[in-house]
């Protein structure tokens, strides 16, 4: 607000100056006080200062400005009142009603718009406005502040939540659960075929850890899945507190979702760079989880396997995710002439301090600890194949009138599933399609390998596999060797 003129003055020769816009500055000749008069009371004004030059543009200016409500305007032009800029707009209405014109602002925008049109209703607070409207259509989430809970030691709370379905995995699952440590962030997952596994496997789970480190379980906090409302009975019988969140709230269960995240991306990244098919997941899945042993921020850096297990974790075993690999095979090997090995690609890693190495052409899954890898060649390719056939090595096979004999062997086979519809089968092939080898064409290079593992059958929740052949001639001899998972 500007002033042309004031009374009661004095001299004023101090050393402070007026500074425009432009920067251009100018003197003050006068200080003193003066009054403006208003619809209700006369408003003083002490410390008023007079500045000539800046009276020039505002000749003939007789009054301090035009009074809008209250609130004085000094118009931008000489000869042109601020009434007549503002003249389409009129000065009466509630605040709803402009409201409602401006279509439905908010609370901060609306009274700055009505303020700076003169309207006055910068008093006119949040608590006393209200527009059905708005409350019925712009009402959001509230927004999450830290957590509450605060653990001293492992297993006092317990971050749990099912992800899934999803494309049933090679290994015949659909879903995952994960248990996360509050205090260290260590995270335990489990495959499961169904949501109700849960019923199963957190029993399970509960027995391991409290024998494992010597402390018992004390909370839970999951949805309310009905994976874990089944699970209530069970929790009062032990003395553990159940926490849940609201209906679809996820937020509030934030540390599993955010465990379910890092896991998912990560996978899909370990997938991608081994161009694996995606019914892989449930073991890229158990790799992303054994890495626990890196380094996280939200605990200044150290791994929650360290400040779990409180030693510090080892990385020799790592190896790259789907990288050929050739495990020792020779108590399988059904003759001392075959070779000790095949070509495998790695899956992941045993609980036995072991390697799982996966066979692409038998679709079998060997533990074993005795790996020679080869980590910068990925057998697949982009389209899920094969880069080659990935043979299994060519077989003596001795010729004579002897009849096949069958030897069951028990073998725990993870996945009966082939890779994806162009994967070769393992199941009874045509004898006319592979024929026996005559003494005529022999050579290595001329003999197909046969495949030794041809037809599979199911007992319970394992599987039996028979070595047998079409042909007359083939004499198997088999130890009897169990492959233990």
């Amino acid at each position: 607000m500007f002033d042309t003129g004031a009374s009661h003055l004095s001299e004023y020769d101090g050393p402070d100056e007026i500074v425009l816009g432009n920067g251009k500055t100018l003197s003050i000749s006068h200080m003193g006080h003066t009054s403006i008069p208003t619809s209700t009371r006369t408003l003083s004004l002490n410390d008023v200062l007079l500045v000539p030059h800046l009276r020039s543009s505002y000749e003939g200016a007789t009054h301090v400005g035009v009074n809008i409500n209250d609130v004085y305007y000094a118009s931008p032009f000489p000869h042109q009142p601020i009434h007549q800029l503002n003249s389409s707009i009129k000065t009466s209405g509630s605040p709803l009603s402009w409201h409602h014109k401006f279509g439905h602002p908010s609370i901060k925008v609306l009274k700055l718009l009505l303020n700076n049109l003169g309207l006055g209703y910068y008093k006119m607070s949040n608590a006393s406005f209200y527009c059905d409207a708005c409350s019925l259509n712009k009402i959001h989430k509230q927004p999450f502040g830290e957590n509450s809970f605060k653990v001293s030691k492992p297993l006092e709370l317990i971050y749990s939540d099912v992800w899934g379905p999803v494309q049933t995995s090679n290994d015949g699952y659909a879903y995952y659960v994960i248990f996360v440590d509050f205090y260290s962030k260590y995270t335990w997952l489990y495959p499961i075929k169904q949501k109700s596994d849960v019923a199963i496997l957190f029993p399970q789970f509960k027995s391991l850890v409290e024998k494992f480190f010597k402390t018992p379980l004390v909370s839970l906090f999951s949805d309310n899945g009905g994976e874990y409302i089944g699970l209530i009975p069970y929790l009062l019988r032990h003395g553990i507190s159940h926490f849940t969140t609201p209906p679809h709230t996820p937020e509030q269960n934030g540390v599993a979702e955010r465990r379910h995240r890092h896991i998912v991306e990560t996978r899909l990244s370990l997938l991608h760079h081994a161009n694996l098919p995606l019914n892989f997941w449930s073991h890229a899945f158990q790799i992303v989880v054994y890495l626990n042993q890196l380094p996280t921020q939200i605990l200044n850096f150290m791994s929650p396997y360290e400040q779990l297990y409180k030693i510090p974790p080892t990385y020799m075993k790592l190896k790259p995710f789907d990288c050929l690999c050739f495990p020792w095979l020779r108590p399988y090997a059904s003759s001392k002439l075959y070779p000790r090995s095949i070509k495998c690609i790695i899956l992941g890693y045993s609980s036995k301090s072991a390697y799982k190495c996966y066979d692409p052409e038998s679709h079998r899954l060997y533990h074993s600890r005795h790996v020679e890898f080869i980590d910068h060649i990925f057998p697949f390719t982009k389209n899920g194949t094969v880069t080659n056939s990935l043979p299994t090595p060519e077989k003596f096979i001795p010729t004579g009138s002897q009849k096949p004999k069958s030897h069951a062997t028990k073998i725990h086979i993870l996945s009966p599933l082939p890779i994806h519809a162009d994967a070769p089968h393992t199941m009874q092939q045509n004898p006319t399609s592979n024929p026996l080898p005559t003494q005529n064409n022999t050579t290595p290079s001329t003999t197909k390998s046969l495949n030794l593992y041809n037809s599979i059958s199911s007992s319970s929740s394992v599987l039996y596999w028979t070595p047998t052949h079409p042909l007359p001639t083939l004499k198997l001899i088999s130890h009897r060797l169990p492959l233990k998972l």
